[in-house]
């Protein structure tokens, strides 16, 4: 038995997670939430020993990260911190890489946040006096201690210098994220060269031993905000970019299992005009319902993308964290980036009651705050999804089932679940098969009176119509058209189905069908991403206007047509997941202009919908091997109906 297959049976998970729970519930007679992970502490340390150690390159003019058109004359260096698990190894590695940041701070006394307002390291090495350098490749230790206590070797880059706190000089590398992705790439070289030769000319490690510490064929990555795209660009640099042949050539035998991405950007290079996915490879982002750095949740683009593109065989999954801001994933990461609010229904889950600090400090940072440095439930989560997800995928036996943290058909640690709300999107390793094409949606369903179904790009183009008039009705000036709001550019809108309808005296209902008949033999899995999301978007932010509160069917029922025309029993949604109102606007002003004949124009970015998915069991509406129609979504009397539909899909057992 492997490693990792003995640490599982010590917790009596070996299993245990393949073997759904049928149970009785309030709302539908039967459901499938298996409840095999619900006891799981994801938060207990394994049983290895971990020492830790610094290295260090020293300043280096290192062409292979910089470029001759990002700055290559700027020095750059191979430093970081690596945890190792006490034994002979080879253990799996995991490389965190923290995101874009100020490089320098200064201290505002003892329990206070630090101030990072300079960015002097990123050029010269060095910070104003009375400066320190922000340690932002420390903000993970709390996770890396965990991981590395069960079994896996994590390396935390330290990328300021010459890379944190700027921006590229031309349209190839603006955001620096291929830089990032080159850094990461000399960090797994250095380390496993020195793994693998016992010794390393180049960097400097007091006390460190890394011959045989490293099996480079089991590698994750994790990368934070600007650090996720990085990491994400490692991934396709090695497999598959213009440099590949170079690097596979000097990192002989990588190959990279998992890649976990935190709040993390989709700037691409060339101006934006090259992205890249996570094709090939495990992948999790986990997203702050409350960030407002990257406030567009523009990580979620590359599960947009693949999710359009034939399945790859690996599991790709959203994992949203409502209430979380996009700092306090890093504790070196001290004040924080949303103003001590979130919009919609979610609640910060950090301390905003803390008192206001002086007003010298105020004025340099207004979201600082005295005593608060970060969010011990954010951080709990992340530790806690970051060993769920490596310890699955770069475990030496691929039968381990702690990747169903991130699957909505298995309960969540309650150890999780009572901590904050949160919501799971996802699209399993498993065959599956979409069944369901919202373009052709608004002239296939069939609805209720009171109800109607469009596609969301034609309910966006409505609401920004609306926009300008919504404007104009609240400005203190008597002439009209004072207004042009705009869509963003590079606003990614995903193909779905929006339902909506207002509240009545009797139930409601649409039938939404598939795009053929489907036979349901060989299927397991009726699986369907859904939000509710309705509200007085951007206007009230603007104005600070309220607007009536609408009360959403987040409670209907959903049933299965088969191909004679029966309907199946109903299940209800709330046995599955949780829909709330989380976001409630679907823009956020970006920019403005003044135009010629006087009006104001302004940009809107679109605010992509953050789905849920939920995965129903055939045989939870009593189907054995029957040809379905579609589905059929029944709601109630009293209450309105704002839902939007992705996706359905048909999905095999794996």
């Amino acid at each position: 038995m492997g490693r990792f297959n003995s640490l599982l049976l010590s917790l009596g998970l070996l299993g245990a997670a393949c073997s759904p729970s049928h149970i009785k519930t309030s709302n539908s007679e039967t459901k499938i939430v298996d409840e095999s992970l619900s006891s799981v502490d994801l938060l207990k340390s394994g049983s290895f020993a971990v020492s830790e150690y610094e290295y260090d390159s020293g300043g280096l003019n290192d062409p292979d990260v910089l470029s001759s058109n990002t700055f290559s004359r700027v020095k750059t260096d191979v430093r970081g911190r690596i945890f190792l698990p006490a034994g002979e190894g080879p253990f799996p590695l995991v490389v965190l890489l923290h995101g874009n940041h100020s490089t320098c701070g200064f201290s505002t006394g003892d329990g206070n946040p630090r101030l990072d307002v300079s960015v002097e390291y990123s050029t010269t090495g060095s910070c104003p006096s009375g400066y320190v350098e922000v340690p932002s490749y420390r903000g993970y230790d709390a996770s890396a201690r965990l991981l590395a206590s069960w079994g896996l070797a994590v390396a935390s880059v330290n990328a300021n210098r010459g890379i944190t706190g700027r921006d590229g000089s031309d349209s190839f590398d603006g955001g620096l994220v291929y830089a990032r992705g080159n850094l990461v790439l000399r960090h797994i070289e250095e380390l496993a060269k020195w793994s693998r030769e016992g010794e390393s000319a180049l960097l400097k490690a007091d006390g460190l031993d890394l011959a045989g510490k490293l099996d480079i064929s089991k590698v994750g990555l994790m990368g934070h905000s600007r650090g996720g795209e990085g990491v994400r660009y490692a991934y396709n640099i090695y497999t598959s970019g213009t440099s590949a042949t170079k690097w596979q050539t000097r990192i002989p035998g990588l190959k990279i299992q998992g890649i976990f991405e935190i709040g993390p950007v989709d700037m691409g290079t060339n101006n934006g005009k090259n992205k890249v996915e996570a094709r090939g490879v495990a992948w999790n982002v986990l997203i702050p319902g409350c960030d407002r750095d990257v406030s567009d949740f523009s990580g979620i683009n590359p599960f947009e993308r693949m999710e359009l593109t034939a399945d790859d065989g690996f599991p790709k999954s959203i994992f949203t964290l409502w209430g979380a801001n996009h700092n306090f994933f890093n504790s070196e990461w001290q004040v924080s980036d949303a103003p001590h609010t979130c919009i919609g229904e979610q609640k910060p889950l950090w301390n905003v009651n803390a008192s206001a600090m002086t007003s010298e400090f105020q004025d340099i940072d207004s979201n600082a705050r005295e005593g608060l440095v970060g969010s011990d439930t954010q951080i709990k989560f992340e530790k806690a999804l970051m060993l769920a997800f490596f310890h699955s995928h770069l475990g030496s036996d691929k039968d381990l089932k702690w990747d169903h943290i991130f699957d909505p058909q298995y309960r969540l640690p309650t150890q999780l679940s009572t901590l904050a709300f949160s919501s799971r999107e996802f699209v399993g390793g498993s065959v599956s098969k979409a069944v369901f094409n919202p373009a052709l949606i608004t002239t296939a369903a069939v609805t209720a009176e009171g109800v109607t179904v469009k596609s969301l790009e034609a309910h966006v183009t409505e609401q920004i119509k609306l926009m300008g008039a919504g404007l104009d009705s609240f400005s203190e000036r008597e002439d009209a058209d004072l207004y042009s709001p705009i869509l963003s550019s590079g606003s990614f809108i995903r193909s779905a189905a929006v339902i909506e309808g207002k509240s009545s005296s009797a139930p409601k209902s649409v039938f939404l069908p598939f795009d053929r008949l489907e036979a349901t033999q060989d299927y397991w899995t009726l699986d369907v991403a859904l939000a509710i999301r309705a509200g007085c978007y951007t206007i009230k932010h603007i104005f600070k206007t309220e607007c009536a509160a609408s009360v959403l069917d987040d409670s209907f029922d959903v049933s299965l047509v088969l191909e004679d025309g029966t309907v199946t029993p109903s299940v209800n949604i709330q046995d599955y997941i949780k829909l709330d109102n989380w976001y409630d606007n679907f823009f956020q002003l970006s920019g403005s202009w003044p135009t010629s004949s006087g009006r104001t124009g302004l940009y809107f970015q679109y605010v992509p919908v953050l789905y849920q998915t939920a995965r129903f069991e055939l045989t939870d509406f009593g189907v054995t091997t029957q040809e379905i129609k579609g589905v059929q979504i029944s709601f109630k009397s009293g209450a309105d109906v704002s839902l939007i539909l992705e996706s359905m899909r048909l999905s095999k057992r794996p």
